[in-house]
């Protein structure tokens, strides 16, 4: 490789054109091997930590994200005055880092491959950076809180909430930073105070916060009345995840909207990796035929895909129920693998309830 043709900023707006693609990961990848090649420590550092934010959006195995945030922690500890990047944020490449590492403890709780205990040593680590350099223990308690929360430890997040609301804000916190507020007021089943905080906020990950609780507790007429503005309104990209949503959602009045999405991302649910996104997947696509199936009475349905799908069929004639099972038998392993790892039973919870749900009546919220 001849190192006069390396230029740091020109591959990173290169591979910012594949923001909207999982060919990013290979692209960066690319650009690591380039930095460390030319011992380029700014972004050597930078390059790592970005390739730690897409891993949110786009699959890595969480041993590799993993190992390659490792690899940024150790550049952050031998150089703690390395030179901030044209395209870091923050004051200084540390405060870049510790905003990553708010990314990395996000995306790795969604690999049940990952054990508590490990997790919580990244979350106690966090924190010594986090107060370290600064800040309160604001952002802390909320990523503690979001762990109780995902794991079903509900008595816990009541002791967290309560230190983590009183402890004030740092300087950079806006008032619309409420995705762990939102969830904390869902999983109590206080709707109204959750929506409050989702009015006039662009993010529409928010929003879909509360379009799956419509999906989980059986309000499919609001579920369909959000689904339908999440999906006309503007957005960068919307994951194939959300539109399994908003299948689920237009089971009862928009069938034909609803198979037309199937059609189309079936494949791309098939082949996520995210075991908590494939959870949330398969989950509703499992209500989706289940309702189909009972409170429609569909017992085939005719689907032009292109390629076989998992349940057999003849002739493009495929049986709801054998779709339904297939679909529920996924979201159902999975789950018994999260509640292994969390000591609960709120993700088999959230499934049986969701199906209970399904066929109840659209009108139940």
């Amino acid at each position: 490789m001849d190192k006069s043709v390396y230029n740091p900023r020109k591959l990173t707006e290169k591979y910012y054109g594949y923001r909207h693609s999982a060919e990013i990961i290979n692209k960066i990848s690319s650009a690591i091997k380039l930095a460390d090649l030319n011992n380029d420590i700014p972004y050597m550092l930078y390059f790592r930590e970005e390739l730690c934010e897409a891993a949110s959006r786009w699959y890595m195995d969480a041993a590799d994200i993993i190992k390659v945030f490792k690899e940024a922690l150790a550049l952050i500890d031998k150089y703690p005055d390395v030179e901030r990047t044209y395209f870091q944020v923050g004051k200084d490449a540390t405060e870049h880092l510790l905003c990553t590492y708010k990314t990395f403890l996000n995306t790795i709780i969604n690999f049940d491959s990952v054990p508590l205990k490990e997790y919580k040593e990244y979350l106690n680590d966090f924190r010594k950076r986090w107060t370290k350099y600064g800040y309160t223990q604001k952002e802390p308690y909320r990523m503690e809180l979001g762990l109780c929360l995902e794991t079903g430890d509900m008595d816990g997040a009541e002791k967290l909430w309560q230190e983590y609301k009183k402890t004030p804000k740092n300087i950079y916190e806006r008032e619309a930073c409420h995705i762990t507020d939102i969830k904390y007021y869902l999983l109590n089943n206080e709707l109204e105070k959750a929506l409050q905080l989702t009015n006039g906020v662009p993010d529409e990950y928010r929003k879909h916060l509360c379009l799956e609780y419509y999906l989980v507790n059986g309000g499919y007429k609001n579920a369909e009345e959000t689904a339908y503005r999440l999906e006309h309104s503007y957005s960068l990209k919307r994951e194939a995840m959300q539109f399994a949503s908003f299948m689920c959602a237009y089971a009862y009045n928009r069938t034909g909207r609803s198979l037309r999405i199937y059609k189309k991302y079936w494949k791309e649910w098939e082949a996520e990796k995210n075991p908590k996104y494939r959870y949330y997947t398969f989950k509703n696509a499992a209500c989706f035929f289940k309702i189909l199936k009972e409170a429609k009475g569909s017992g085939t349905v005719k689907l032009k895909t292109g390629s076989p799908l998992p349940a057999c069929g003849v002739d493009n004639i495929y049986n709801t129920d054998m779709l339904y099972r297939y679909y529920y038998k996924e979201a159902e392993e999975i789950a018994e693998r999260f509640d292994k790892r969390n000591g609960t039973g709120i993700y088999a919870k959230r499934l049986l309830t969701s199906l209970e749900n399904a066929c109840a009546g659209k009108d139940k919220l």
